[in-house]
């Protein structure tokens, strides 16, 4: 367990302690009252409570170490056990006004350790070590005291008093053994659970997304050293046939080089049945939350998108693949170094190889794959998925993007129907403002219900709107300052037109 993230929930743990501590010592003044007031009324409550305010402001300054980042992780180890024997010490100069070496509150230095074990998971070891850091300061304290005045405590060590002193420090012994085994039992729990969240090399720290047959985190790659995008499919959750298509997405997609698509990393599979697949981990959002969130996006920025898209899809078509399912959720806005907006396309699990057979079994003809929202005709009818089948996706997804919606709405079935019988509404009536006419052209040409009367390839697509690009460019600034000043400006301007 030596991550940073690791490292970073001990030291969280550390901080509880700490926390806990300054909280719970005040509550004890009752106590305090009642032990002078029943038993010792000689006893001076300006030391007991003078002991007390120093313990807690210790503690209270050792878990402000804990929480500043300034501080290193050794730094913040080294205040914690300072302050667990301040705070013993502490507890020893109340014990000193009120009842001596037999008094009770010998076993606040139980409560300390049983505060420890339970909320700092740890080896036996280190448990140990802070258990008799905090257990020494009591006879540390009271040998002090001794020595600068042994006439005035020649009785503490007649034979009652011993002996009671022995048996409840004997006490305080045990509930530091229990401690031990209970922080160590909870430290083999958090370990098992730490290789339970590691798949091969990866360790898995946060998930980001879940869909119908699979999950997706981000995972650490103990190797590289980076983060990675691990997608994760278990075998006993999903048919043979689903783990055969996500087997083909690693392949087919390891194919692809283009700085626009995303990078596979590697796949594999754990002993107890769980496959992965590990690609780049991207910063920013994919277009469809974009959408969501913000509404309408600017033509400029549409078409920067789409002449990116393009550049994708040229050499998945290139090399004899057809996504078959693209739409803005499937289209990321990613951050890179100082670059924004740098588009990837993602998710080859239904892609279409059209010059191998290897895979007619998970393809075949009839069965519809991909998202009936921006699915060409040709598919919702069962027919191959071609270059233009594509070519229709992408046309659905500039429209949903330039519009704030998809070029059809409703169930399956009607959604079908749609795609198959009705031409969409023109662009300028769904977005409310006015659309570049070249933009809007080239849009609904790519939505023809025909393959025959769309554009003849991605790259002739890509070109149509390249001119569009200079007379509307979407520059680096540009986005630079959606992602900086502009974002929460457009969210709430798109929320103020839209939520009722």
């Amino acid at each position: 367990m030596t991550t940073s993230r690791v490292v970073g929930e001990q030291r969280a743990a550390l901080g509880r302690t700490l926390g806990l501590g300054a909280v719970l010592l005040p509550l004890f003044v009752p106590l305090d009252l009642f032990m002078k007031a029943m038993l010792f009324p000689a006893a001076d409550l300006r030391v007991v409570w003078g002991c007390r305010a120093f313990a807690c402001a210790t503690a209270a300054i050792a878990w402000w170490i804990t929480r500043a980042p300034r501080f290193s992780d050794r730094f913040a180890r080294i205040a914690h056990a300072a302050t667990l024997a301040m705070v013993a010490l502490a507890i020893s100069g109340m014990a000193s006004e009120l009842g001596g070496p037999t008094s009770v509150y010998i076993h606040g230095l139980s409560v300390i350790i049983m505060v420890r074990s339970g909320t700092v998971p740890a080896p036996v070891s280190e448990s140990a070590l802070h258990g008799a850091l905090v257990a020494a300061m009591f006879p540390l304290w009271f040998g002090i005291v001794y020595v600068l005045d042994p006439a005035a405590h020649a009785s503490w060590f007649e034979r009652e008093p011993l002996a009671l002193f022995v048996a409840q420090y004997l006490l305080v012994c045990a509930s530091i053994g229990a401690g031990c085994l209970a922080s160590r039992a909870s430290w083999i729990a958090k370990k098992q659970l730490y290789q339970a969240r590691k798949l091969g090399r990866y360790r898995l720290e946060a998930q980001i997304g879940k869909g119908g047959q699979g999950e997706v985190w981000l995972a650490r790659d103990a190797t590289l050293r980076r983060n990675v995008a691990l997608k994760l499919v278990r075998s006993t959750a999903v048919s043979t046939h689903a783990l055969g298509l996500f087997e083909r997405e690693a392949l087919l997609a390891s194919r692809l080089e283009s700085p626009h698509t995303v990078r596979i990393y590697d796949f594999g599979a754990s002993d107890d049945g769980v496959y992965y697949l590990a690609m780049e981990h991207l910063d920013g959002a994919d277009l469809g939350a974009l959408a969501k969130g913000h509404g309408p996006m600017p033509v400029g920025r549409v078409v920067h998108f789409g002449i990116e898209a393009c550049r994708s899809l040229e050499e998945a078509h290139a090399k004899g693949l057809v996504h078959r399912d693209v739409k803005p959720s499937n289209l990321f806005a990613a951050h890179l170094g100082d670059a924004y907006d740098h588009l990837k396309l993602l998710d080859f699990g239904v892609a279409r190889s059209i010059v191998e057979d290897d895979y007619t079994d998970l393809t075949q003809t009839g069965h519809v794959r991909g998202t009936l929202a921006y699915m060409a005709p040709e598919c919702c009818r069962g027919e191959p998925a071609t270059p233009a089948s594509d070519i229709y996706s992408l046309g659905a997804t500039l429209y949903h993007l330039l519009a704030g919606v998809p070029p059809f709405d409703g169930a399956d079935a009607e959604l079908v129907a749609k795609h198959l019988t009705e031409s969409p509404s023109p662009l300028r009536a769904r977005a409310g403002v006015e659309i570049d006419r070249e933009v809007e052209a080239i849009v609904m040409r790519c939505l023809n219900k025909a393959p025959g009367d769309r554009y003849r390839d991605v790259r002739s697509l890509r070109e149509a709107l390249e001119p569009c690009s200079a007379r509307l460019p979407w520059t680096p600034d540009d986005a630079a300052r959606f992602w900086r000043e502009d974002r929460h400006g457009a969210l709430a301007r798109w929320e103020a037109d839209t939520v009722v």
